[in-house]
């Protein structure tokens, strides 16, 4: 997921938790550099890892790269352990997506 730092924070904390209660894992991606990443991490204290695009090249193959800028769309993946893509959210709201994601990890978990 990759969002505006102050929503990004917010909104993988809130994840990281949800994550903890269903057995799930919580990354950030972005494609600002390493040391930029380091220094949001510690300053907002995120207990999960945030992953550097710089060339944007992970952002291009999810297909949330935005048009000519080095930037990605506000979306979130839920991807199950076998790395297969189970949903995709292009319409994240901060304020909800915590939620959005422990509903759809309870009934992924729950099965067919």
């Amino acid at each position: 997921m990759i969002l505006k730092y102050g929503s990004l924070a917010l909104i993988l904390s809130r994840l990281k938790w949800v994550a903890r209660n269903q057995n799930a894992e919580v990354y950030g991606i972005s494609t600002d550099e390493v040391k930029n990443l380091l220094d949001f991490h510690q300053k907002h204290k995120l207990s999960f890892t945030l992953l550097s695009d710089p060339d944007a090249k992970v952002t291009e193959a999810y297909g949330v790269k935005m048009p000519i800028l080095k930037m990605a769309k506000r979306w979130t993946f839920i991807i199950d352990p076998t790395l297969v893509i189970r949903q995709i959210d292009d319409d994240v709201d901060p304020a909800l997506d915590a939620q959005r994601v422990a509903e759809k990890l309870k009934q992924l978990q729950a099965g067919p």
